[in-house]
């Protein structure tokens, strides 16, 4: 079975909305609602919630992670 995320490449839209497995480039905000205005964000879905990771593209350390359940999205937390 193969990689479940594939590259979607650069995104333009609300990071809430974002519901499909992928891998998206947020290039000078083109996404809303992340932790900053550039990196790489990292969708996974299940059939019970949906967990997004951000990597931000100043820092290779700066790791992200939210999720949403029952259609609310947690706080984004820095790991």
């Amino acid at each position: 079975m193969g990689w479940p995320v594939a590259s979607k490449g650069n995104y333009v839209g609300n990071a809430n909305d974002m519901s499909n497995n992928g891998i998206y480039y947020n290039n000078n905000s083109s996404i809303t609602n992340l932790p900053n205005s550039y990196g790489t964000l990292i969708v996974f879905k299940s059939v019970a919630h949906i967990v997004q990771i951000y990597m931000r593209a100043d820092s290779v350390t700066a790791l992200y992670a939210r999720q949403r359940n029952s259609g609310t999205w947690s706080d984004w937390k820095e790991l």
